[in-house]
């Protein structure tokens, strides 16, 4: 019986602690939580679905739900008379239960490192791709996305993105300055980087990058500079999969995966890599069959079913 209800209690208490929850970082997957410490993946809500980008930051749910409040407080005190209950009659009987060592917390989900496979598929058709070359200008695109974000300034992130996730992610930095809010992300450190899954048909070549990453993320008032929602001076521990895709037969042109071409407005030479714009008459370029873009970007959430990734041949579409 005592175990029973102290499980219905820590239920309620989950259930009570996550209904405050917000979301925040380029694409909204973080899940700010102020009565966590972020080190268990496991206890951490992670679910972006359940913020709404019209709501104010600032509110509470558990206003809404009495029925959750009622049942804490009226199990509160039955859990605390059982566990005395047990604590005494340890000390006097020797009837504590022996507990096994706890399990370490992990920080970062264990997501399958696939990139010796991934590479050496990639290299049969594409000799010059170079994993670490095209991890590290990976790591400058998070970079910049993030700052891009915190900036309010998503015309900096146009060179890196799909059209379509760019329009994505402007909407969503749109939402962020009608509602007056600002995401300040400070201390970013990518902790690693490595190839999930490399998706390869007769049209495209999509490749799954995770990132693990550790920074402190948070939400202010841009007028007041009052934090709301996340804690400043606490490390949140994020995955994500960014998503990567170039035409089938393309051959890898630089490290950075940058194309020279003329302006096709001006004729100024201009450094892009999906689009861009010009530097001197500020024509926007695009360009979307010469190699890698970042065509989505995916919060890596539990339960962790994501499978073994690896390389998937496909064929042509009814094959």
């Amino acid at each position: 019986m005592p175990r029973i209800l102290k499980y219905i209690l820590c239920v309620l208490v989950a259930l009570f602690a996550f209904s405050t929850i917000s979301t925040g970082d380029v694409g909204d997957f973080s899940d700010y939580d102020s009565g966590s410490d972020w080190s268990d993946s496991s206890s951490d809500s992670w679910d972006s679905d359940s913020s709404d980008s019209n709501s104010d930051h600032t509110g509470s749910s558990s206003k809404n739900n009495p029925f959750i409040v009622y049942l804490f407080f009226a199990f509160f005190p039955i859990w605390l008379i059982l566990s005395a209950k047990q604590a005494i009659e340890g000390q006097l009987f020797g009837t504590s239960r022996q507990t096994s060592p706890s399990r370490p917390l992990l920080k970062w989900p264990e997501i399958p490192d696939n990139t010796a496979d991934i590479t050496r598929v990639l290299q049969d058709t594409d000799p010059a791709f170079n994993a670490a070359a095209f991890l590290e200008w990976a790591k400058e695109v998070f970079f910049k996305l993030q700052y891009a974000w915190m900036d309010r300034d998503w015309e900096q992130a146009r060179p890196f993105e799909s059209e379509e996730l760019y329009a994505t992610h402007e909407r969503q930095l749109q939402e962020y300055k009608r509602l007056g809010r600002i995401n300040i992300l400070e201390r970013i450190n990518i902790h690693n980087a490595y190839f999930f899954s490399l998706i390869k048909d007769q049209e495209w070549e999509t490749l799954s990058v995770v990132m693990h990453v550790k920074m402190i993320d948070y939400i202010v008032d841009e007028h007041t500079r009052k934090v709301l929602k996340g804690t400043p001076d606490k490390d949140c521990f994020m995955s994500y999969f960014y998503v990567f895709k170039r035409k089938a037969g393309v051959k890898t042109l630089s490290a950075k995966q940058e194309v020279d071409i003329p302006c096709p407005n001006c004729g100024a030479p201009t450094h892009v890599v999906s689009s861009g714009k010009c530097e001197y008459c500020n024509f926007v370029i695009t360009v979307k069959d010469h190699g890698w873009v970042l065509s989505d970007i995916i919060g890596i959430k539990p339960p962790y079913n994501y499978g073994s990734g690896g390389i998937i041949m496909q064929g042509k579409p009814g094959e």
